[in-house]
């Protein structure tokens, strides 16, 4: 009993990830399907968690290979039950969606520059030192 999760539940090794059929390899409509495959079905989800980390609220919709942002823009399009911000409020989403009305996401970092994220400094007192570090 105590090896049955071994047995029955275990990972995929990487070979069998990326392993395609025959069948599919080799008929060549079947190939721009295949670009990047990965070996298993994958689905997008969106989650929301308040300030205690708690899930208020899970979007579980899309399969396929699909950006952050869409996948956001189609939970409050589809979706009667998302929680859209108050007016004049804004949720912080994460660097992979873009800033739009209702959702400020933090400041990217160009190439060769950094962003300092040090909440503690500025929670004692000391200023910003350039116009890029925010909070």
């Amino acid at each position: 009993m105590d090896r049955m999760a071994v047995d029955y539940v275990r990972p995929r090794t990487a070979l069998e990830l990326t392993a395609i059929s025959n069948r599919f390899q080799r008929d060549a409509k079947y190939g721009t399907y295949f670009h990047g495959f990965v070996g298993i079905a994958s689905l997008n989800v969106l989650a929301i968690c308040d300030y205690d980390m708690l899930f208020t609220y899970c979007y579980v919709g899309m399969g396929g290979s699909a950006h952050d942002a869409r996948v956001l823009a189609t939970a409050i399009r589809d979706d009667p039950m998302f929680p859209v911000p108050p007016e004049n409020k804004y949720y912080l989403v994460d660097s992979g969606y873009a800033n739009r009305r209702g959702y400020l996401a933090p400041f990217r970092k160009e190439f060769g520059e950094s962003t300092r994220y040090h909440l503690q400094e500025f929670n004692n007192g000391q200023p910003p030192r350039t116009s890029k570090e925010i909070f």
